[in-house]
């Protein structure tokens, strides 16, 4: 490891690894493109090879439990008691909250007074109900989960170079994202998108896209 890292800093490119010659990010914005640099497709020999050396460990691990896999401290939301919430909802009167939308009143609800029905769905509901598509606690299950439509390079890339292509680093920081999604139930997130948002927050337009910045991205 130390004789890459050698190998590293003697790369004499426009942008080093290490990020020090980089512009920032806010400067590649400013003029409407983006360093490709350390990206998929654009990698350096020695980048080509911590991203393969990645890759060895995370198939080493593929078939262990998820939470057998040291990572880094993974952060959560604040905890909060979800029976009594729930049972301060109850106790409040209903109320409108903004021009016909009441309170605790659902997108998915609002869709249904409206008549908006997916033909998929059953019993009137806009979408299936959700039934988790990982099969096990395996980091190989757990993986794939996270990727979807993305390629499983430009995933690990990311955190290559969000640690300057520290390996171990890069790895305990992957891992920790991928403990954080199914943790977190971000797969049922996704599975409904906006149905079970707060009705109001998308009948007052707190929420939508205007435009697009200099690289054609809309901007939210």
């Amino acid at each position: 490891m130390a004789s890459i890292f050698k190998s590293l800093s003697r790369q004499k490119s426009s942008t080093d690894v290490a990020g020090k010659n980089r512009e920032t990010i806010s400067a590649q914005f400013t003029k409407g493109r983006l360093d490709t640099s350390g990206c998929f497709e654009n990698l350096q020999p020695v980048e080509e090879k911590l991203l393969s050396d990645f890759w060895a460990r995370l198939l080493d691990d593929f078939d262990k439990p998820i939470d057998s896999i040291p990572c880094d401290p993974i952060n959560r939301p604040i905890e909060c008691d979800d029976q009594a919430e729930l049972q301060k909802a109850k106790d409040t009167p209903p109320f409108e909250v903004y021009k016909g939308t009441m309170f605790n009143e659902s997108v998915a609800e609002k869709c249904k007074e409206l008549g908006v029905v997916s033909q998929a769905g059953e019993d009137g509901e806009l979408v299936p109900v959700y039934q988790s598509q990982i099969p096990d606690n395996t980091l190989r299950s757990a993986f794939w989960s996270v990727i979807r439509e993305d390629h499983p390079d430009v995933l690990i890339l990311r955190f290559l170079r969000a640690r300057k292509w520290d390996l171990d680093k890069a790895y305990k920081m992957a891992i920790a994202a991928v403990k954080w999604r199914v943790i977190e139930n971000v797969e049922e997130i996704i599975w409904y998108g906006d149905l079970k948002n707060d009705a109001s927050l998308m009948w007052k337009g707190v929420s939508y896209a205007h435009g697009h910045d200099r690289l054609g991205q809309p901007i939210m």
